[in-house]
C-alpha cells in the first residue's frame, strides 16, 4: 500500500475529467449553463428513467423529493433505523414525523417483512393514515426487494422514495421474473435519489440527483431548487410565490459528473473484482470474520467492502481494531451509527427493540473499496486483520 492512509473511499480522476472541467471554465458559462441539461440527459438515460434533476447533494435530492409529494407538518415517513442521516434530516425539515424500521441484521437493508411489521405497529397506534412515504435505502451497493415493497405500500396508500445514493449501476431483479430493472428507473417507486458525493460509485465533487417519470415533477422542483423563483412576463422580472432554496448544481461539477459516467461500467466492474477478491482473501477468517448477506434478486455494482466481526469470540472491541488497522495505515468506518442512538432522534416514535439494527451495528466494519486500490492493497489489508485476530483470540 502507498505510504499513506488508505480509507474507506476515494474518488477516481483521470485527464479526461481535467479536460471537461477545463472546457467548461473556457465557456460562458461555469453555472446555470447547458452542460447541466446535458448531465441530467444523461442521467436519465443510464438509469432509464423518462426525467432527471440534478442538485447540490444526496440530501438536497431527498429534500426535494419529499416536497414533490406534499410531506407537510404532521405527516409520517419511514425511514431504515440504518442510514445516513440525510434521510431523517430531510423528513425533519419538513417538520414532519419519522418512524424507524427496522432491518436485516446481516444485510443493513429493510427486508419485506421488516416493512410489514412497522406498518402493523402504526394500526396498533392507530397513526397508519398520517403514514405518507418510505425511504427505502439501498445500502451498500445492494438493492431493498422493491417488488413486494412497492406492493404493501401500495396497499396501504402510502409513496416511495428510494435512497439510491449507494446504488448507482445497480440492477434489480424480482424472484421468479426474468426481467432486470435499473435502480433509478422507478418501475416501483415514486422518485429515487442520487449523491455524488467523493466517495460514490462516481463524483462531480458535490452533487446529486433524483430520477423520475412525471414530466410535471420536474417543472416543481426546478423552481424549489432555484430559490423558488418563477419568471415573470415581464422583462427582467421574477416572482417568488413559495419558499425555495439554492440547491443548484453547477455546470463545472456536471461537466466532471459527464466525464465520470463515461467510466460507470469500468468503475463498476472494477469494484466488483475487488469485492470478489476480498471475499476470497477473507475465507479462510471464519468464523470470526465473514462478508454480509447478498441477495440472488440484486446484481449490486458495490459502493461499500463491509464485514461482519465477531469482536466477541476476538475479544477485542470495535473502537481497538479500527485503531490497529490505522496504525498500519488502513482507515475503516462505520456505516451506520443506527439513528435509534443519535441523541437529535432519540425522542422520535420507537415502534421496535430493533434488534436486527443494533446486532449489524455492534458486528459490522466497512473496510477500503475504491478503484484506486490494487489486489495488493487487499492482500496488505488482510494479512493485518489476520494479524490482529491471532493475536488476540
Amino acid at each position: 500500500m502507498s505510504g499513506h492512509i488508505k480509507n474507506y473511499g476515494q474518488h477516481y480522476l483521470d485527464n479526461n475529467d481535467f479536460l471537461e472541467i477545463q472546457k467548461v471554465l473556457k465557456s460562458d458559462f461555469i453555472t446555470q449553463g447547458p452542460t447541466i441539461k446535458k448531465f441530467e440527459n444523461k442521467i436519465s438515460q443510464k438509469v432509464g428513467s423518462k426525467e432527471a434533476l440534478v442538485c447540490s447533494s444526496g440530501t438536497s435530492a431527498l429534500h426535494l423529493a419529499l416536497i414533490s409529494i406534499n410531506i407537510k407538518e404532521g405527516d409520517y415517513v419511514i425511514i431504515p433505523a440504518i442510514t445516513f442521516l440525510a434521510a431523517a434530516n430531510s423528513v425533519k425539515y419538513l417538520n414532519a414525523k419519522i418512524i424507524f424500521a427496522d432491518v436485516n441484521h446481516e444485510s443493513g437493508l429493510v427486508e419485506p417483512e421488516n416493512l410489514e411489521k412497522t406498518i402493523e405497529e402504526c394500526k396498533k397506534l392507530n397513526i397508519l393514515r398520517k403514514v405518507k412515504a418510505f425511504i427505502p435505502v439501498h445500502l451498500n451497493g445492494q438493492c431493498v426487494d422493491l417488488k413486494p415493497i412497492n406492493y404493501i405500500c401500495k396497499k396501504n396508500n402510502i409513496k416511495i422514495i428510494e435512497d439510491s445514493c449507494h446504488a448507482l449501476g445497480t440492477k434489480y431483479k424480482p424472484l421468479n421474473s426474468s426481467k432486470k430493472y435499473k435502480i433509478g428507473d422507478c418501475s416501483f417507486s415514486d422518485i429515487s435519489t442520487f449523491s455524488f458525493h467523493p466517495v460514490k460509485n462516481i463524483t462531480t465533487g458535490e452533487g446529486g440527483a433524483l430520477t423520475f417519470n412525471k414530466k410535471e415533477i420536474k417543472k416543481k422542483l426546478k423552481v424549489f431548487r432555484n430559490h423558488g423563483m418563477i419568471k415573470s412576463k415581464k422583462f427582467f422580472n421574477y416572482e417568488v410565490k413559495e419558499l425555495g432554496f439554492n440547491y443548484r448544481l453547477s455546470d463545472l461539477n456536471c461537466a466532471l459528473g459527464l466525464s465520470q459516467l463515461k467510466k460507470i461500467n469500468y468503475f463498476i466492474k472494477k469494484r466488483k473484482n475487488l469485492f470478489d477478491y476480498y471475499n476470497r482473501k477473507i475465507s479462510n477468517l471464519s468464523p470470526y470474520l465473514k462478508p454480509i448477506k447478498t441477495y440472488t434478486y440484486c446484481e449490486p455494482a458495490w459502493h461499500l467492502y463491509v464485514v461482519k466481526i465477531d469482536f466477541k469470540k476476538i475479544k477485542v472491541n470495535k473502537n481497538k481494531f479500527a485503531k490497529e488497522l490505522l496504525k498500519k495505515g488502513i482507515g475503516s468506518q462505520v456505516h451506520y451509527v443506527p439513528l435509534i442512538f443519535q441523541p437529535l432522534y432519540k425522542k422520535e416514535l420507537r415502534i421496535s427493540n430493533y434488534k436486527g439494527a443494533k446486532e449489524y451495528y455492534k458486528n459490522c466494519l466497512t473496510l477500503p473499496l475504491s478503484v484506486n486500490m490494487r489486489y495488493r492493497d487487499i492482500d496488505y489489508i488482510v494479512f493485518h486483520i489476520k494479524k490482529i485476530i491471532m493475536k488476540k483470540k
